[in-house]
């Protein structure tokens, strides 16, 4: 360095009109912090819009809010000057690393260097020998694609000792489980303690409620061990019964309303033999029996058919062994004290616990929690916990090699775009290249909403086509923005095919969904006001030449109509044997004559009206010379063009390439202008490749010549044109 100057601490360059912080060497990432983060070209985006190793991006989110942050940038960069002793490697973008590089005094950098020390021991390398990405993410697979993989989970088909993996299965199949690292169904020590919980709940329901020794009763077991059987009965019955007895009260306040209880005649009418469904459901619908104002049940009258078996069953299983009667009736009393004397086993069944495990057994819940098969699992646990805290070693190496190959890539992606506007570097903003309409478009940008997009980006000034990507093969469809920036746009329009290439080489379909018009170039903007006259003089002359023409077939239908008419009189009096009147022929004639006349007297006066004009137009320009006339029309084309060319001018240095990005969700500091160079980028017309010959002789014309050539030479001798 010249003596008496210093180190900057900052350099910024200008990337079109805007001056963008550079980021190349190891002082300008050191004091990135001290260069105000309202000089970036942006403060945050979401992680979708970059085109880049995915673990990476989420590695930078710290805060999993799927953005990137300013503080997530400053945090990933004070991690990094923690861990490493040798910064250049992060500035050069390389993706492995050694011993010496880490710096060990840091809990950061110890994480690292356990990982990378135990890796260089399984590899039987040198502590000098550097490891790379791809090394540790392979030795990563091999620990999570091992049944022992640090998530703290175990599918049991994968856990080696049988009786384990009879015991976690188990589990899964009664309180459920978790997708393991893999994707398989396994268990952890959630599960277990939730199975081992629920199985004691469970045991303890059961012992409250233990049936008593054969002929014996409880208050629980009023009837013993027959106790289960007349509950299930009467539940079975218990709807219809409380239906039953409030019918036999509203009878009793109002007789009457037995007469609407009874099924109606109309209903029975309507209803068809055959019609099962709908008798299923009138008798379902009639009273269980005939009620009655005294309130009781009698068991030998006849009852609903429907409900017979049920009412036999509680009978037996409840009336006569619980009641203690003789059977033949059934007052609202004793079906309240049969509710009564049964509700102690209701509440006790409405009080189950670990439902979960029921399905298993008492005895084999039993065999499962007890004995040595949750200590076995918990060892299990903790050989799982010694591999977790190796993988988190390894991906702390991993962060860091990922950090190193793509952090400084990312800032010039972020803090400024360095690499956006370098078409010789791979850019992480970039989706891809579209070739369409002979052109390569380099700028292309991955969106979420089309709509959302257009709201704020179409404030940029740009011209936008907004595409759908489709994958050949199956994928998810996708849009992207691209800027077009230099060209026409006559030959663009919604529907037009081109091709889609995304930065891994990969060729997709992509078809024009909207246009945002805006002007692309000055030359376009001079043509476009001409075009734009043109194309109204040429709708004006179609409108007129399709009316003339309207007109005139409506006057030669009403001539036609009429001579049809005069030759239909003369041949109807001719067929009548009246004869031809020379009155009717006079008047048909006299018809035709004033048609002709009429045609020669609107041709004479638009001919004369043309030769009218045409003759003031040539007087007028006789008296100029050729050099006034010249001057004439260029002065009227520079009326047009000289504020087309301010106007366009204009908009074209305004465009904004940051409301592209705003679009899809930045946060954008700078207006990032379009300049000619950028243009250039961004949208080209490539040529052929060096080395290309062109002939310039159109092959079309020879095949054309040849095949008039061939034409002629077939026809026969004796066939000439007159």
């Amino acid at each position: 360095m010249p003596r008496g100057k210093t180190q900057p601490n900052h350099v910024v360059r200008r990337y079109g009109r805007v001056y963008q912080l550079r980021i190349e060497t190891e002082n300008d990432l050191e004091k990135l912090d001290a260069f105000g983060i309202d000089h970036w070209v942006a403060t945050a985006a979401p992680i979708a819009s970059f085109n880049c190793d995915q673990l990476f991006l989420k590695f930078l989110d710290y805060d999993g809010n799927g953005r990137i942050s300013t503080t997530d940038i400053f945090q990933a960069k004070a991690w990094l000057f923690k861990v490493l002793n040798n910064r250049k490697n992060l500035v050069d973008g390389i993706d492995r690393t050694c011993l010496r590089d880490i710096n060990a005094d840091s809990p950061e950098g110890q994480n690292v260097r356990i990982a990378l020390e135990r890796l260089i021991a399984d590899t039987d390398h040198s502590d000098e020998t550097p490891v790379n990405l791809a090394q540790v993410r392979e030795r990563k697979n091999v620990l999570l694609k091992s049944p022992i993989n640090g998530d703290g989970l175990f599918p049991p088909p994968q856990v080696a000792d049988p009786e384990l993996s009879a015991y976690a299965d188990a589990v899964l199949n009664t309180v459920g489980g978790a997708d393991d690292i893999n994707g398989l169904k396994a268990v952890g020590d959630a599960h277990v303690g939730q199975f081992h919980t629920d199985a004691a709940a469970y045991l303890s329901w059961l012992e409250e409620g233990r049936v008593p020794p054969e002929g014996e009763t409880s208050a629980l077991y009023p009837l013993g061990a027959a106790t289960s059987a007349a509950f299930g009965a009467l539940t079975a019955i218990r709807p219809k019964m409380e239906e039953y007895f409030a019918q036999c009260r509203l009878v009793r306040i109002e007789p009457s309303s037995l007469t609407a209880m009874r099924l109606q005649e109309a209903h029975l009418k309507e209803t068809e033999s055959t019609d099962v469904p709908r008798i299923t459901e009138l008798s379902e619908r009639a009273p269980l029996q005939t009620p009655v104002a005294d309130e009781h049940l009698r068991f030998d009258a006849p009852v609903n058919a429907v409900y017979a078996d049920r009412v036999a069953r509680f009978r037996e299983l409840v009336v006569i062994p619980l009641l203690g009667e003789n059977g033949d009736t059934l007052t609202r009393e004793q079906w309240l004290k049969a509710n009564a004397m049964l509700a102690p086993y209701e509440k006790w069944l409405d009080s189950k616990r670990g439902v979960s495990v029921e399905k298993l057994g008492e005895e084999k819940i039993r065999e499962l929690i007890s004995g040595d098969l949750r200590d076995r699992f918990n060892a299990l646990l903790a050989e799982d916990k010694v591999i977790a805290s190796q993988i988190a070693h390894i991906e702390a190496l991993e962060r860091l090699l990922l950090f190193q190959s793509l952090f400084v890539r990312f800032l010039n992606n972020f803090v400024s775009l360095n690499d956006v506007y370098n078409p010789q570097r791979p850019t992480l903003v970039r989706a891809g290249t579209l070739v369409l309409d002979g052109r390569r478009f380099t700028f292309v940008v991955r969106v979420k909403s089309r709509a959302a997009h257009k709201a704020i980006a179409q404030q940029s000034g740009i011209y936008l086509m907004y595409l759908e990507v489709i994958p050949k093969n199956a994928g998810e469809k996708f849009e992207v923005v691209v800027p077009v920036t230099r060209g026409s746009a006559s030959s663009l329009f919604v529907g037009k095919h081109g091709v889609f290439f995304d930065e891994n080489g990969r060729e997709l379909d992509a078809v024009v969904t909207e246009i945002v018009t805006n002007a692309i170039s000055i030359k376009q903007a001079i043509i476009a006001p001409f075009q734009r006259a043109f194309e109204a003089m040429e709708k004006k002359v179609e409108g007129i030449s399709a009316a003339r023409e309207r007109e005139m077939t409506q006057q030669l239908s009403e001539v036609t109509e009429k001579a049809e008419a005069g030759v239909q009189s003369g041949v109807q009096q001719v067929s009548t044997g009246q004869g031809a009147q020379p009155g009717s022929a006079q008047t048909a004639q006299q018809a035709g004559a004033n048609s002709k006349r009429d045609w020669l007297i609107g041709g004479s006066i638009a001919f004369a009206a043309v030769g009218s004009a045409t003759a003031f137009m040539a007087k007028t320009f006789s008296s100029l010379s050729w050099l006034n006339i010249l001057i004439i029309v260029f002065a009227a084309a520079l009326v047009v063009i000289i504020p087309t060319v301010v106007i366009a001018w204009l908009k074209l240095r305004r465009r904004n390439l940051g409301s592209v990005f705003e679009g899809a969700e930045w946060a954008v500091n700078s207006r990032l202008r379009i300049t000619r160079g950028l243009a250039r980028i961004f949208t080209s017309d490539p040529d052929f490749p060096p080395g290309t010959k062109k002939i310039r002789s159109d092959k079309v014309r020879r095949y054309a010549r040849r095949q008039d050539k061939e034409v002629r030479e077939k026809q026969p001798e004796n066939v000439s044109a007159e």
